[in-house]
Order: structure tokens, then C-alpha cells, then sequence
């Protein structure tokens, strides 16, 4: 199972996941789509499970000024009618992360969000500064033994990719080589891979 994770401070989001087959910056369907300009949407495990409830029914209704609290949201509500009822059916964990800005009061606010098919997709607010999913094992520690609250993107993104070099180390098969990550700010997500 991949990994995929997100990290925030006050004003900046990290996401990150790790990726396979061509460097393209926006994926119509996959582990990382960034879904608007205010957030993304982090997916591991079964990710055909929930290709038409994903790729069919949120991206549609998604638009530019969609915050991160409006898509998680929509992506619950599309699971729990899509997806839930054949969940029995259905190989595997999927795990998903929306990550990015949420206007609370004439500021944009950075938000956390998490849904996990073992628990039928219940929507989760990530009170802390980190989420992951997937192989999580050995990032999981990494990520819980920091306070990000005045972290600069570059160490956020400096944790992140010590998150998938352990996680590498320890299992090599578990991820992929290259890694994919987003710095999302108000109204601005900018992808690189590495």
C-alpha cells in the first residue's frame, strides 16, 4: 500500500505521496489530485473501489474557490452513497486525506481531514498537525514526534521526505521510488515530483 501524507502549519500545507509511472504535475484519477485551488485529496489502498465516486460524482461538482472543509464533505457524502453499501465486497483499506484551506472568518485557515473505509468513511477533522495513510508504520512516529505549528515549508518538506526514506528502508517493496509533493497555500497549489 502506498503512502500518503499531509503536514500544515499556520499558513502552508505539505502533501506527499509517493508515485509511479510518468512525472505529470495533475492526475485526473490517482493517489494525489489536487482538486482545487484551496485543497487535495490523498488516497491509499483500493483506489478502483472508489474511481466513480471520486472521478464521476465530487470532481464534477469541485470549482476554484472549493475549500478543503466543502470536499471533504462532498466526498464523504459520495462514499457513503457510492461505495458504502457494496463495502463488504470491496478488496482491501482505502484510506483518504483532504488537505488544504478552509475561510473561517475572513481568514483562510489550513485543514486536515481523514476517512478510512474500515470505519465506513466517517469524516474525521485531524485536530493534530500531521495525517498519514497507507504504510504508515514507519512515517507515523517520524510525523508524531514533531510540533509543526512554526515549521517553514522546507522543514515540513524535509519531514515528509524523511517520512518515505524510512518507510523505504524499512520495507523497500512498500513504496515507490519517486515522490510527489504539493505545497498548498491560499489559493495556490504547487506540485514537484522528486
Amino acid at each position: 500500500m502506498p503512502l500518503v501524507l499531509a503536514i500544515k502549519n499556520k499558513n502552508n500545507l505539505v502533501v506527499a505521496t509517493d508515485a509511479s509511472g510518468p512525472a505529470t504535475a495533475f492526475e485526473r484519477f490517482g493517489q494525489f489530485m489536487p482538486m482545487s485551488s484551496h485543497a487535495a485529496l490523498l488516497m491509499a489502498g483500493n483506489l478502483e473501489a472508489v474511481r466513480h465516486a471520486i472521478a464521476d460524482v465530487v470532481a464534477p461538482k469541485v470549482r476554484a474557490e472549493t475549500s478543503a472543509a466543502t470536499l471533504a464533505q462532498l466526498v464523504q457524502a459520495a462514499l457513503v452513497l457510492e461505495v458504502v453499501p457494496t463495502l463488504a465486497q470491496v478488496k482491501g483499506r482505502i484510506e483518504i486525506i483532504v488537505a488544504g484551506f478552509d475561510p473561517i472568518r475572513h481568514i483562510e485557515d489550513p485543514g486536515l481531514y481523514y476517512m478510512d473505509s474500515a470505519q465506513d468513511f466517517y469524516l474525521k477533522i485531524v485536530a493534530a498537525d500531521s495525517v498519514a495513510a497507507g504504510s504508515t508504520a514507519a512515517a507515523a512516529p517520524l510525523l508524531a514526534s514533531l510540533s509543526y505549528a512554526s515549521a517553514s515549508v522546507e522543514q515540513m518538506e524535509a519531514v515528509a521526505k524523511e517520512c518515505f526514506a524510512t518507510t523505504k528502508l524499512r520495507w523497500p517493496e512498500a513504496v515507490e521510488s519517486r515522490v510527489r509533493l504539493g505545497v498548498i497555500s491560499p489559493g495556490n497549489i504547487q506540485v514537484k515530483d522528486l
